[in-house]
């Protein structure tokens, strides 16, 4: 099967990945080394794509490559004359996947 690129739904939220292109997607357990992709939105093969009616009935493979952690990220939040502050932040966990050929 040759694809240009496929749609689909993983965690609640959808993205889109080319064949041997790595995606960051939430953070999967770390037992996880392959998973196979059910729910699949939109694919294009050869210039032709096909439309789910919500899913299209394929199954497609991605390889876990490696789980990270990005850096910190701080939020600072201040209103002015009433001396209110507050510090949040955080470091977001996710799983780098590759949509295999």
């Amino acid at each position: 099967m040759h694809m240009d690129w496929v749609i689909f739904e993983l965690g609640g939220r959808q993205y889109q990945i080319r064949p041997g292109e790595e995606l960051e997607v939430d953070r999967l357990p770390d037992s996880t080394k392959k998973l196979s992709l059910d729910k699949i939105l939109m694919l294009s093969e050869k210039g032709k794509i096909e439309l789910g009616k919500p899913y299209i009935k394929k199954n497609l493979s991605v390889e876990v490559v490696k789980n990270v952690r990005h850096k910190k990220i701080r939020v600072a939040t201040y209103k002015a004359k009433s001396n209110e502050r507050k510090v949040m932040g955080q470091r977001r966990e996710v799983t780098i996947v590759k949509l295999l050929p």
